[in-house]
């Protein structure tokens, strides 16, 4: 398949314990006009021998095994060997509907979009929780991916094209946050960005290995880091002034998992997002503690 409609590209590492039911959840696809780049990123498990074992099965199936760099060197890679027309991202410990690929795909045409979004579901041990990131307007979505409303590649099927034309690349050395930088210079450059109001992909939260579900002052440090690389662009594209309020919101949520950790660290960190609490989805004993910090 030289040129199919669609490259999926899965980063794979040390996850064998999901990885067939994501896999199978893409080869259930009812646009069956696409690759599946699996990149094996030096996983110690299974991982790799199952990803060889499906590309056994499948001629869809491009199988890429390299050492262990990390999921932005990961994504950067699948890119390089991609040779779709849009670009699908889907976690290895998740999954998708058997729709995904071939809604979001004809509402791109029919639009003439260069990203479609959609909505997901949140899959937790005792239940699942609907995200609905629908948006009437391309502004709309656009401040929404700048002030942090869930900018992650895994829910967007995006032009190739629009990565190449760019030269958007993941950030070196940022390995939480790096779908945060990336979809905004995504969006900026993007000519159209629809999103569709349906729920199409299964957010594992379940894992408990997973980078999301375990913060650490590494990984804080990663959405700080993004954030100023964020700003930086925007600052370069002559657009800080237009997303100031998003880029303050963005600042406030990457700094909030300090809170716990040193108070007084969160409060001097991007000081100028600090009254941007009130405008913030944050339960009340942390709008408290901000406020309190604030007169401090």
């Amino acid at each position: 398949m030289s040129n199919p409609k669609i490259s999926v590209i899965v980063p794979v590492y040390n996850v064998e314990k999901y990885l067939r039911r994501c896999i199978d959840s893409i080869l259930a696809q009812t646009l069956t006009d696409f690759e599946l780049l699996l990149i094996d990123d030096g996983s110690k498990d299974k991982s790799g021998e199952i990803c060889d074992e499906y590309a056994r099965k499948d001629n869809r199936i491009k199988v890429y095994h390299k050492a262990n760099e990390g999921i932005s060197a990961t994504r950067e890679y699948g890119i390089s060997k991609a040779n779709g027309e849009y670009i699908q991202f889907v976690d290895s410990d998740d999954w998708i509907t058997n729709e995904m690929l071939e809604l979001m795909y004809y509402k791109a045409m029919s639009l003439n979009a260069d990203i479609v979004g959609c909505n997901f579901i949140e899959v937790y041990k005792d239940h699942n929780n609907v995200v609905r990131t629908y948006y009437q307007s391309s502004d709309e979505f656009v401040r929404a991916i700048i002030s942090s409303d869930w900018g992650v590649l895994w829910k967007l099927l995006t032009k190739k094209e629009l990565y190449i034309k760019n030269n958007i690349h993941f950030p070196i050395g940022i390995n939480g946050g790096e779908d945060y930088f990336v979809c905004v210079k995504l969006f900026v450059f993007a000519s159209k960005v629809i999103s569709i109001d349906k729920a199409l992909y299964y957010y594992n939260r379940m894992n408990e290995s997973s980078l999301m579900n375990n913060i650490t002052k590494t990984k804080i440090q990663y959405q700080i880091d993004a954030t100023i690389a964020v700003e930086d662009f925007l600052n370069s594209q002559g657009l800080l002034t237009k997303y100031e309020n998003e880029i303050l919101k963005r600042k406030f949520y990457a700094k909030l998992p300090i809170l716990k950790i040193n108070p007084l660290i969160w409060k001097r960190l991007f000081p100028e997002a600090n009254r941007f609490y009130n405008k913030c989805n944050i339960n009340w004993k942390k709008k408290i503690l901000c406020a309190l910090l604030n007169y401090i």
